[in-house]
């Protein structure tokens, strides 16, 4: 009898600490397998949204990231967007470690082990024993079709709202089962943490109906489900009106080859597309191959006339079996249709069938539909302990460690691929030769460490495949301006500004490899496009106005100047050709208080100490000028 109680308490005991056990288990596991992308580069869009994004690399700024479209930053005002939080991580980032990518890379480790940790959680709170909540949370940490979402920085995103989203599952069921108002403001301000780091926490709204769809309960369960999904109505709608404050309004579905093919595909097809995307994404989730960080034009042949596939087969398939499972499973096995329904509710916003989003498929935007999906096969995969089902269970129990054994080891080898820019691409191409982006970016990664060559057959290919697809248009030009060719250059920007006329840096690429190549009318043309069009970046007006200033132009060269001045410059040569332009003009009058300004701004300038002392004598303003030669002196002295 002491012997059983001894027993009971142990395992008590045990139970009592396994989330902690497990929490230190997942978080080892996840460092273990994602050891290989720690120290990788910034890549694609890396770039956009942290190295090249002022609201990162500026002086940190919480509450302004709330308050204007700070995802992208002015790097990319083409396509603005709005992820405050997710962006001020970055910055804490930056604040703590600059540019050093191993530190945003370890963040997203340890949000994924909080993830997964987070589904053990909803897992075991919806009645799977501890041994298939166990499962299901390392089965989710060691998928290799989530390492685009850990292993590339950017899908910080979708860990935040993963994160979000479980949390304010478990806040939800203890509101369902206790009642207290403080599980349902958690709840609500998960939420809302969730949207602030990606829009599609918006599903979550759906969570309080599948609930009350799986779970019976007392009526007034019934009751707090409809009770949080009226708080959950309003913070959705409390977001959507922060959103159209700042002017992220929910964007029109646009007309995009490239991005998301099925957006040019008719309904039919476009039916069709959304089920074979669905195969896809339950393929590269079991049987992951080949992994590829793109999907657009045209990897997946989906375009214009397509009608189906042999994943859209599976992709019936398997939504007709999840249905099946789901209903069949509802009364005996409430958490299996949970999962399934988790499953679908996630995903139909990523799906392009309930809405037409961004991007026709990426490996990251599957991270949460796949949580259900692995809930799921932690019920599949244990078989409670009884004699007639011992061998059944063993041989599960095998399997399960194979699996996880097995894509652990994919998952370290595919997150060493996301080490160098060229790398990941390089296994883009592998993956999907007819890519259009896949060469695109690898011949800009080429380009970028001087394979030249290798870079402009990409670009080439990529051209090949999308003859209007804009940005490898530019990054040829990009490819040829820096080695001198400035007559291609100017026919590779051409073509981009052809394919894209709102694509800023290509205008003002082209204006300058016009201005390199002797053409200066052709680089006012292309310099007042990029300027007309970024409202925002003072670099192409101040750009067009040297030029003009070359021209003579000396009316217009000040106007270009006071553009750039008015965007925030504090370019002491924008003031110094400013003062210039104004002395043709009206002479030191018009010219004096900008070379003061550079002088501010500049002392050891002594082009601009030299112009404003000339204007200052002229003027009879002796006693600044004198100031300003002994300033000058001074810094002859110390130098």
């Amino acid at each position: 009898m002491g012997s059983r109680r001894s027993t009971r308490h142990l395992e008590a005991r045990l139970r009592s600490r396994l989330p902690a056990i497990v929490a230190c288990a997942l978080l080892a596991l996840s460092f273990l397998v994602y050891a290989p992308a720690l120290r990788g580069e910034f890549v694609s869009d890396d770039l956009n949204a942290i190295v090249a994004n002022e609201n990162v690399r500026g002086p940190l700024d919480p509450i302004g990231l709330f308050t204007r479209m700070s995802w992208w930053g002015g790097a990319r005002g083409d396509t603005p967007g709005y992820r405050p939080l997710t962006t001020l991580t970055f910055a804490l980032n930056h604040e703590l470690g600059g540019l050093e990518p191993a530190g945003y890379h370890s963040v997203n480790v340890l949000l994924h082990a909080l993830v997964s940790w987070l589904l053990f959680l909803v897992a075991r709170r919806i009645g799977l024993d501890d041994r298939a909540a166990v499962l299901s949370a390392i089965l989710f940490c060691v998928l290799p079709i989530h390492s685009e979402a850990v292993a590339w920085i950017v899908g910080r995103a979708e860990l935040l709202a993963a994160a979000t989203f479980l949390s304010a599952i478990l806040a939800l069921l203890a509101y369902r089962e206790r009642g207290k108002a403080v599980w349902l403001a958690v709840a609500a301000s998960m939420m809302a943490a969730g949207l602030l780091s990606k829009e599609n926490v918006v599903t979550l709204f759906a969570v309080p109906a599948a609930t009350a769809l799986c779970f019976s309960g007392r009526p007034a369960a019934r009751r707090r489900d409809g009770i949080a999904s009226l708080a959950l109505g309003l913070t959705l709608a409390s977001y959507l009106a922060i959103r159209a404050a700042v002017g992220a309004e929910i964007p029109e579905a646009r007309l995009a080859l490239l991005d998301n093919p099925l957006s040019m595909v008719d309904f039919p097809g476009r039916l069709l597309g959304t089920f074979s995307i669905l195969g896809r994404y339950l393929w590269l989730t079991f049987l992951p191959w080949p992994l590829s960080i793109d999907y657009s034009y045209n990897a997946l042949g989906i375009g214009p006339g397509f009608r189906g596939d042999t994943f859209s087969i599976l992709g019936l398939i398997a939504a007709g079996l999840l249905g099946w499972y789901a209903w069949s499973t509802r009364e005996r096995q409430p958490a299996a249709t949970f999962a399934v329904l988790l499953t679908l509710i996630t995903y139909s916003i990523v799906s392009n069938g309930v809405m037409l989003i961004g991007t026709v498929m990426g490996e990251r935007l599957f991270y949460l539909p796949s949580a259900g999906l692995c809930i799921l096969a932690g019920t599949v995969l244990t078989v409670r302990e009884r004699p007639a089902n011992d061998s059944a269970r063993k041989g599960l129990a095998l399997a399960a460690i194979a699996i996880v054994v097995l894509f652990s080891i994919v998952t370290a080898d595919r997150a060493a691929d996301w080490k160098t820019r060229v790398s990941i691409f390089e296994a883009a191409v592998r993956a999907h030769p007819e890519s259009a982006r896949a060469h695109m970016e690898l011949g800009t990664s080429y380009g970028n460490i001087g394979r030249r060559e290798e870079g402009r057959t990409s670009l080439l290919r990529s051209i090949a495949i999308l003859p209007e697809y804009a940005a490898a248009w530019m990054n040829l030009g990009n490819l040829h301006a820096n080695a001198g060719e400035y007559d291609d250059a100017v026919e590779a920007y051409t073509g981009a500004v052809t394919a894209n006329p709102k694509l800023i840096p290509a205008w003002y690429n082209l204006g300058l490899a016009e201005r390199l190549r002797g053409n200066p009318e052709g680089a006012v043309r292309a310099l007042s496009e990029a300027s007309g069009q970024g409202r925002l970046d003072p670099t192409p007006p101040a750009v067009l106005g040297d030029v003009l200033l070359g021209l003579g132009r000396n009316a217009e060269a000040v106007d270009a100047f006071s553009e750039a001045i008015e965007r925030g410059t504090h370019d002491p040569a924008v003031f110094i050709n400013r003062g210039v332009a104004g002395y043709r003009l009206s002479g030191c009058a018009a010219a004096v208080e900008d070379y003061l300004t550079a002088v501010r701004l500049a002392p050891a300038d002594r082009t601009a100490a030299a112009n404003a002392v000339n204007c200052l004598e002229v003027l009879g303003r002796t006693g600044e000028a004198a100031a300003i030669r002994a300033q000058v002196a001074n810094q002859r002295v110390g130098g």
